[in-house]
């Protein structure tokens, strides 16, 4: 798994994150990835996955403020899918997890952007 970041270390105007994920599994994108807390500052999120095969799909989950599990937010997102959170009515939460699927063991990157509410 590779971990590689565009923007500040601490969160400015925002901030891309990508890890790389051989085949099927997931990638958990919290604080110790990204070098911000999304829960002590609500964040903003847009996940993509590139790489995936035709028949690949990913699944977005969120880790809500406080607590240990994950839950289901978005699931069967393809390829030309992006994924988002955001805005006031958006949940605060503290890590994502992106699953990737049906990936014939092909490397994809798993992209997450993160802003600040109100930019």
């Amino acid at each position: 798994m590779l971990y590689s970041f565009q923007g500040d270390y601490y969160m400015s105007a925002y901030k891309t994150i990508t890890i790389e994920q051989a085949g099927d599994g997931s990638v958990v994108f919290d604080y110790s990835v990204t070098g911000w807390r999304m829960d002590a500052y609500p964040a903003n999120a847009q996940v993509s996955v590139n790489g995936l095969p035709a028949n690949g799909t990913f699944d977005v989950e969120l880790r809500p403020a406080g607590h240990v599990a994950f839950k289901e937010h978005i699931l069967a997102s393809g390829a030309d899918d992006l994924v988002m959170l955001s805005g006031k009515e958006a949940p605060i939460f503290s890590a994502l997890r992106v699953t990737v699927a049906n990936t014939g063991g092909a490397t994809v990157q798993c992209y997450l952007t993160l802003w600040e509410r109100g930019i």
